[in-house]
């Protein structure tokens, strides 16, 4: 089977080349590689370009009339892809050396299969797993539930897909500049024609770089991190099946604590339009008592940021999500 990996590019020059390198040193021989860049102006592809001299690479330059983003950047580079299996890969992750070698044989008619993955900061010998959660044993509605509470059991590069189902499902979200994996996998979970494997092995293929990139956080990136959550959860409360909406209060609390110090009135009223959306919907929807909670304290308590609502907020995030992981992982 042939694989088909896809980097999305801008301005990742400081770790482009040992992504690439990564890729390069695959023991497994039947794949391409496309780079897709979304303007970089660092150097980014002229490293991509040199990487073409061998022909499993292959470079392409979105095109203007496609929305600037990674995701269309993804969906481009699925569109060209002549292999029948897909790995999305960002530009500054790594595969090990047997990635497809070691995914490809546990492959066999699963339109999505997911593997283990670590995430590491400074050096890769360093990595620790990304979510101990695939050897569980749980079902593919724990997993959506995962995905809607916001507390993800894999990320972007964990899967490989058969591309007709990914085109299937429509491919990346082009409006959605955050969330997109997020949203990807519950589109993926809630279809009927989803047949997914997992792999119970220990064993580690890929990894996810927390840059410093990654971990810097400006009241300008907190906001439109907000905004992206916010439109994100409009548009899986029309996706997901009315008895799982549920699950999308983790998100809601988690947004409530992460972006606290932005977080205003006009958030609080698109949450509760949101909340009272769902108990339309749904009927015997119980609002947790940390959701309440947050409501209360942001709306009529503490209606401007302050140290106080950060910490208080912080409490009611992490006592639900302890409460959350101990269910999944028990």
């Amino acid at each position: 089977m042939k694989a088909s990996i896809i980097i999305p590019v801008f301005n990742n020059s400081e770790y482009l080349t040992e992504t690439l390198n990564s890729v390069k040193n695959q023991s497994y021989p039947d794949w391409e590689c496309i780079i897709v860049d979304d303007g970089s102006n660092d150097g980014s592809q002229e490293i991509a370009k040199g990487f073409c001299e061998d022909t499993r690479f292959h470079f392409l330059e979105r095109d203007s009339s496609k929305p600037k983003g990674a995701n269309a950047c993804r969906n481009i580079g699925a569109e060209k892809a002549t292999g029948e299996a897909l790995l999305f890969l960002d530009g500054d992750d790594l595969l090990s050396e047997d990635c497809l070698k070691h995914r490809l044989e546990l492959m066999q008619n699963e339109n999505l299969f997911v593997y283990n993955s670590g995430v590491f900061e400074a050096k890769i010998s360093n990595s620790v797993p990304f979510f101990p959660a695939l050897n569980k044993g749980l079902n593919n509605e724990d997993y959506l539930g995962m995905f809607l509470e916001y507390i993800t059991p894999w990320n972007i590069h964990s899967p490989i897909w058969k591309k007709a189902f990914f085109l299937e499902l429509g491919g990346f979200d082009e409006e959605l500049q955050r969330f997109q994996d997020v949203d990807l996998h519950i589109r993926a979970l809630s279809n009927n024609n989803l047949k997914i494997g997992f792999d119970r092995s220990d064993i580690i293929t890929s990894f996810y770089r927390k840059s410093e990139f990654h971990q810097k956080m400006t009241l300008e990136k907190r906001r439109f991190l907000l905004d992206q959550g916010l439109i994100f959860a409009d548009k899986i409360s029309t996706i997901a099946a009315k008895d799982s909406l549920k699950h999308l209060q983790g998100l809601l609390i988690y947004l409530h604590f992460r972006f606290e110090e932005v977080f205003a009135k006009d958030d609080s009223k698109r949450i509760e339009r949101l909340v009272s959306k769902i108990k339309e919907d749904q009927h015997d929807f119980k609002i947790s008592r940390e959701l309440r909670y947050l409501q209360y304290l942001f709306e009529n308590l503490m209606i401007k940021a302050s140290k106080l609502r950060k910490a208080l907020s912080y409490g009611a995030f992490r006592l639900y999500s302890k409460q959350k992981r101990e269910y999944y992982l028990a």
